[in-house]
């Protein structure tokens, strides 16, 4: 099954076209490989989305043969990293450490 319909269809992503232009776009690879959208999802294989904020990291355990139900969706993938990735978590950590320093000097 190609990847963009595999996202879709899993409900890792809303709309085909999204899934779509997320793989033109880079932000989608297989095994650490970038792909493009009519690439075949097997099962097995390490699936990772770049998203705006976040970075999501999956194994495919199967490949449904046609549409699943919304509560047997997650079925089909098991999430390995599901991190928030927004810049604010460099500056609390920065602001932390400085903090932490202060108060050691006292």
């Amino acid at each position: 099954m190609r990847v963009d319909v595999y996202l879709k269809q899993t409900r890792l992503i809303k709309r085909r076209s999204l899934a779509k232009e997320l793989c033109e776009e880079g932000a989608v690879s297989i095994n650490g490989h970038v792909v493009r959208a009519g690439r075949e999802v097997r099962a097995g294989d390490a699936l990772t989305l770049s998203l705006r904020n976040r970075r999501l990291a999956i194994v495919v355990v199967d490949v449904p043969e046609r549409p699943p139900s919304t509560a047997q969706a997650s079925d089909f993938y098991r999430i390995i990293t599901n991190e928030v990735t927004s810049g604010f978590e460099d500056a609390d950590g920065a602001d932390g450490a400085d903090g932490a320093d202060g108060a050691d000097g006292e």
